[in-house]
């Protein structure tokens, strides 16, 4: 008895420890060869597509404004990637990578900013200051949730 209660001990903990070791991924819903954490990164367009949503969700752009600041962003994902592959792998290249990536978000806010209408500005403004307010940081609403 004592025999088969130590073999089913040792057979559950070698179950568990081997399953601990395996990583789980889990198939994106509508494309199953890729997979949920790949989604979440997505390609320049995707995160592009995704920004543009999130500023006209906030201030209502049209059509036009839509298709520039879809520009904008694109241009914007694509040139924080090609920052983040140069500076990749170099640890000590750290803080030149950020400066450049806060540089290139820069021009992307004051591009944003010079489409829209004193009324967006505005809103812009009010929701940056209510951010700063809620959350003691330094907020931007033409950010996207990079």
């Amino acid at each position: 008895m004592k025999n088969l209660i130590v073999m089913a001990v040792c057979l559950f903990s070698m179950t568990t420890v081997m399953n601990a070791q395996q990583t789980k991924t889990i198939a994106h819903p509508q494309n199953p060869d890729q997979h949920v954490n790949d989604v979440k990164k997505g390609t320049p367009e995707q995160r592009a597509q995704k920004n543009v949503e999130n500023i006209n969700s906030n201030l209502i752009l049209n059509e036009d404004q839509k298709t520039k600041v879809y520009d904008l962003s694109l241009t914007r994902e694509k040139n924080i990637d090609a920052v983040k592959e140069k500076y990749k792998g170099q640890e000590d290249k750290k803080e030149t990578a950020k400066a450049e990536i806060q540089a290139i978000r820069k021009t992307f806010r004051q591009g944003v900013k010079a489409l829209l209408t004193k009324d967006q500005l505005a809103k812009v403004k009010a929701a940056k200051e209510a951010k700063e307010k809620n959350e003691g940081g330094n907020a931007d609403p033409l950010e996207g949730k990079n």
